[in-house]
């Protein structure tokens, strides 16, 4: 199976996973105190090192931005909200941005027709 947005370590995606269900509705901010970096690793069976480390490769991936326990997940990864608004958040938000990379041979019409599909989804 293919790395999701190229996460290598099971547990970065677990973090990104309770990120994605922390997420405010309509900004994809999310807010973690100490308290709640201390649930997560306890329910994933982490250390405090080891969830630093998952939320430092987020970053070096963009799949999230902030620090200091206010984070933005990438729209172009996840949103739970209006479609409206999130049209918006990816036009106006430079922070993100999405990258297409040829994996296997595709043919110049089948191009066409991945890149008008991608168009839909923004």
């Amino acid at each position: 199976m293919a790395p999701l947005f190229k996460i290598k370590s099971p547990i970065t995606r677990n973090v990104l996973d309770r990120m994605c269900q922390m997420a405010e509705f309509n900004s994809g901010n999310v807010t973690m105190a100490p308290a709640d970096r201390k649930t997560i690793c306890d329910d994933l069976a982490i250390n405090a090192q080891q969830f630093s480390k998952a939320l430092k490769q987020l970053k070096e991936l963009n799949l999230i931005t902030g620090e200091s326990g206010k984070f933005t997940i990438n729209p172009y990864v996840f949103w739970k909200g209006d479609q409206a608004i999130r049209r918006k958040e990816l036009l106006e938000n430079k922070a993100f941005q999405i990258t297409c990379e040829i994996i296997d041979d595709v043919k110049e019409e089948e191009w066409h027709v991945i890149l008008n599909s991608i168009v839909k989804l923004l």
